[in-house]
């Protein structure tokens, strides 16, 4: 039987192979996948899914609208004069919610440019966050929250 002694001296006495500083940009400069190549693959990859999924949100809420308003939807094919009023009802309910939209990413504008346009909002903020973690720090002191794994 070998000693764990005499083991680790057999194994540190193989030789071991590891490979050269610039092995993998070697290997990517060969493959054609340079550091720039690749954020651009990135960057494509993420443009592609981006569409991908905006498109499947839109034909997603299409579907649902027409689902929901598949009694207007009829009556404007089978009756052509009512047509008119259908579509100006829908585009000015559609212009009601892109209103409704722009107004919410204003409000998320204005909101994330509040710290920079008002310095000391962000002191309020950072002062905040610091009382909520202390107050959080103090509140799980008590021994319960912070419980070790094993004893």
């Amino acid at each position: 039987m070998i000693s764990d002694e005499k083991l680790a001296a057999i194994i540190s006495a193989l030789p071991y192979y590891s490979p050269a500083e610039n092995f993998s940009a070697r290997v990517l400069a060969e493959l054609g996948l340079s550091r720039e190549r690749r954020l651009a693959l990135a960057f494509e990859k993420t443009a592609v899914l981006s569409a991908v999924s905006w498109t499947a949100a839109l034909a997603f809420a299409a579907a649902l609208f027409a689902a929901a308003h598949i009694g207007g939807i009829l009556k404007a094919i089978l009756m052509p004069k009512i047509a008119l009023i259908h579509v100006k009802f829908f585009a000015l309910k559609f212009l009601m919610a892109a209103k409704a939209f722009l107004d919410f990413l204003a409000g998320a504008a204005g909101m994330i440019a509040r710290p920079v346009l008002r310095p000391e909002f962000a002191v309020e903020c950072a002062l905040a966050a610091l009382l909520a973690s202390a107050a959080i720090a103090v509140i799980s002191k008590d021994g319960r929250a912070a419980r070790p794994l094993h004893r």
